[in-house]
């Protein structure tokens, strides 16, 4: 009989973090033969390629899935958090939205037209504004105001421009599959 099953994941959005959150929805999935699937998620941000991967191939998933913020959505985490169908946020949880960048610590540097650095910015940031807008009631001009002032909101204005549908804690059923991700 199919049911439901948990993962719970507080990482870094990388392209291994990513992976291991992908394989285990699928893993979870097709050995439990699951039709619901429950992220208890948490994440500081992080790569916007990975966070876009996340974001579609979670939209995509062949179940209903459903995801709680358990602390804090950060940056690129609000798409892959808008990837799921019934969205929740704990009490005291919250949605930070800020402006892509670019790390120059550890980053090579390559002959590059003047400009394309910029212009990859641009675009990440109108992937995710487009994501935001699509997913949620709030418009284009107001997502950009957000990231312009590089914002942390509570779960109440999630909860009036329709990035959740409520604040409430999660109800863990007794003996469904549970995994937690240990990342780093």
């Amino acid at each position: 009989m199919p049911g439901l099953g948990y993962i719970g994941f507080n990482a870094t959005i990388d392209s291994n973090n990513a992976n291991q959150l992908l394989g285990a929805s699928y893993q979870l999935i097709a050995e439990h033969k699951l039709d619901r699937i429950c992220y208890l998620f948490s994440t500081q941000g992080g790569s916007v390629v990975d966070g876009i991967l996340l974001y579609n191939s979670m939209k995509i998933l062949p179940v209903e899935t459903t995801i709680y913020n358990m602390g804090n959505i950060n940056s690129i985490g609000n798409a892959v958090f808008l990837a799921c169908q019934i969205r929740y946020t704990c009490p005291h949880s919250t949605f930070m939205f800020n402006n892509d960048g670019i790390d120059i610590a550890g980053t090579s540097f390559e002959r590059k037209p003047k400009g394309a650095d910029l212009d990859k910015l641009l675009w990440d940031q109108l992937k995710i504004s487009e994501i935001i807008a699509d997913e949620t009631d709030l418009a284009i001009d107001e997502i950009e105001k957000l990231f312009f002032e590089t914002t942390t909101k509570p779960a109440e204005f999630a909860l009036q421009c329709g990035i959740i549908r409520q604040i409430r804690m999660p109800d863990i059923e007794r003996d469904a599959p549970f995994h937690h991700l240990v990342l780093k």
